[in-house]
């Protein structure tokens, strides 16, 4: 996410077709935990905006003989930003969810050897609740992908 065709190089191009500031994502900033946010909020001083990757679930369902795993792996990009007001709470959220799709999108077809991405993806919109700053907002990006070892 943090490459140079990363999420990052989007969120300057965002930044700069908005004219607004969008802060660049720092290692600390990319999470990989399921966690839900009030728990996350309470047990680490987070650094606003962060985005959680993680798996949400795998379907063996054999689909290639004499392979021990073989189906779709489900992960989930989720981009949480947090604001003291809900002025810029929706709109921020929804630059973050830009450039990680942007990134979904130059990153078709194989990954690995045995993992490969077919483009689809789904962003669910969380209500907005107390945390963070004040307010927070949190999008889920969930992505299927193929995979079979």
């Amino acid at each position: 996410m943090l490459a140079p065709d990363g999420v990052n190089s989007d969120l300057g191009a965002i930044a700069i077709r908005d004219e607004v500031i969008c802060p660049e994502l720092k290692d600390r900033q990319i999470l990989l935990w399921h966690v839900p946010a009030p728990l996350a909020d309470s047990n680490e001083p987070l650094d606003y905006p962060t985005l959680y990757l993680y798996c949400d679930r795998m379907d063996n369902r054999l689909e290639r003989k004499f392979r021990a795993f073989s189906g779709p792996i489900f992960i989930v990009a989720e981009v949480r930003f947090s604001a003291p007001s809900f002025e810029e709470l929706e709109q921020r959220t929804n630059q973050y969810v830009e450039a990680v799709t942007s990134v979904l999108g130059r990153h078709l077809g194989k990954w690995t050897d045995s993992v490969a991405f077919n483009g689809a993806y789904e962003v669910q919109f969380q209500p907005v609740e107390a945390g963070g700053v004040g307010f927070l907002q949190r999008a889920e990006i969930a992505v299927e992908l193929q995979a079979h070892a």
